[in-house]
């Protein structure tokens, strides 16, 4: 199974407690004053899930302030400052381009092996100066125990 199937990635609150849960191993930290976990939750009809109120500063706030999701693209916000969403999109595009144009179809239980690929290949392209040399020698740097196989080299075949 897919660790894309994760129901963090289907479901908006559950992302959310994800996201809060790695952010946040200590409890709510104030992006506004720095203190940590004397928070409360605001709750009720008026008050969108996951939304906070520091007991210091008496400001709100939720795990997004301050991140690249904190981005309101229907306003045309693409950056705040030096965060910006461009990279996981050119990344996403690159990827999409490639597995249309290239693979055409890939099975869910492999594609875990694709995103390595594309990984592999944002990370050593040529914008970053990685040429065809270097790139050889990372690729072969990696191949410590990445045999691809459907069988295991112990089991017999049946």
């Amino acid at each position: 199974m897919s660790s894309l199937n994760a129901k963090h990635f289907h479901d908006d609150n559950a992302a959310r407690l994800y996201l809060e849960a790695i952010r946040w191993p200590r409890g709510p930290a104030c992006p506004h004053c720095g203190a940590i976990g004397e928070h409360y939750a605001l709750q009720g009809k008026a008050h969108r899930p996951g939304l906070w109120k520091c007991k210091d500063c008496r400001q709100q706030f939720s795990v997004t302030v301050g991140t690249v999701f904190e981005l309101d693209h229907t306003r045309g916000e693409y950056a705040r400052g030096n965060v910006t969403t461009n990279t996981v999109e050119g990344y996403f595009s690159i990827f999409k381009r490639g597995m249309k144009g290239v693979y055409h179809h890939c099975d869910e239980a492999h594609l875990h092996r694709y995103f390595v690929e594309f990984d592999f290949r944002y990370n050593n392209r040529i914008a970053l100066e990685i040429y065809d040399t270097q790139r050889t020698v990372n690729a072969l740097a990696g191949i410590g125990g990445k045999r691809l196989t459907y069988r295991r080299p112990h089991e017999a075949r049946a």
